[in-house]
């Protein structure tokens, strides 16, 4: 943690009306106290690994830096610029190397309701124009295989409309503001149902989602919220059996039975330490995704520079 990054948000939030954070009753409230213009930097690492037993088979590791602007504020709502860049990946994959610099520099310009809970993507066509620009320069000046054009068009199409963008193409800004709107007590675990992305297409998972509020320190005015989320595990099996039945058809090869898949989980944790003011001051999201056969794990973590 940085003196100087704490100091700095320290004396925004002592300028501010409102604090998030009540000592006497141990409970704060996830609130965007910020100013139009205010600008945070963060650095960013993203790792992908897969594990078969405690052997880890691959793993790869991306670092970019992320510029998050208020630009705009109402009585009712935060206009926030979203910019990533500076991509670099440990992968020796070359094509990986070259969507990393389709998506360095992409600005996502979004709003969130007054507490900072989000509300939507309101640049999207500026999104969709800027992937697509990119993507047809790599093609016209780089040797493209057709695995790879065909990767490239599936990014395309991922970033085609506001509904493909919000639901998959933001969730490091999902996970920014996973905490906001909600008041929170020391001790006590909040407990509900929510939806989770089908990354093998068709509706989204039902969850099982628990939140809760770990640790204050009124010293650094900062406190720790945690969460976490499970699948619900028949709709996985179901998904991941018509997935790999619609693989197997197209190889013409037998298709799989449900038994045949095993066990199948799919968990997400996120750990936020926020400021009062409302600013994160580092989060880590980690999904683990297990079956028989391997164990796949993605963590994303953020944190001010």
């Amino acid at each position: 943690m940085k003196k100087g990054i704490l100091t700095t948000l320290l004396l925004s939030a002592l300028f501010s009306t409102f604090g998030q954070i009540s000592a006497s009753d141990s409970t704060v409230q996830v609130v965007a106290y910020w100013e139009k213009a205010e600008k945070q930097l963060y650095s960013a690492v993203y790792e992908e690994f897969k594990l078969k037993g405690s052997d880890t088979t691959s793993k790869d590791i991306t670092s970019y830096d992320i510029e998050v602007t208020v630009l705009g504020q109402s009585e009712n709502s935060y206009t926030v610029q979203w910019v990533v860049m500076n991509f670099k990946t440990s992968s020796k994959d070359l094509n990986a190397r070259k969507i990393g610099t389709i998506l360095n520099d992409l600005k996502i310009v979004f709003t969130t309701n007054d507490v900072g809970t989000f509300a939507e993507v309101t640049n999207w066509k500026d999104i969709k124009n800027h992937i697509n620009k990119r993507v047809e320069v790599l093609k016209r000046t780089e040797k493209i295989s057709n695995e790879f054009s065909d990767a490239l068009n599936q990014l395309q199409t991922n970033y085609s409309t506001k509904e493909m963008i919000e639901s998959a193409q933001i969730k490091d800004i999902q996970q920014f503001l996973f905490f906001h709107g909600g008041k929170y007590k020391l001790g006590e675990v909040f407990e509900g149902q929510g939806k989770f992305q089908n990354l093998m297409g068709g509706e989204p998972f039902d969850a099982d989602l628990k939140a809760w509020l770990s640790e204050i320190n009124e010293e650094e005015s900062t406190y720790l919220m945690q969460s976490t989320q499970k699948v619900n595990v028949g709709q996985l099996k179901k998904a991941a059996l018509d997935y790999y039945t619609k693989i197997a058809r197209s190889k013409n090869e037998k298709p799989p039975k449900i038994e045949d898949l095993g066990d199948l989980k799919n968990e997400t944790s996120i750990n936020s330490q926020i400021h009062d003011g409302g600013w994160v001051v580092s989060t880590t999201q980690t999904v683990v995704v297990t079956s028989e056969q391997q164990t796949y794990v993605e963590r994303r973590t953020m944190e001010l520079k």
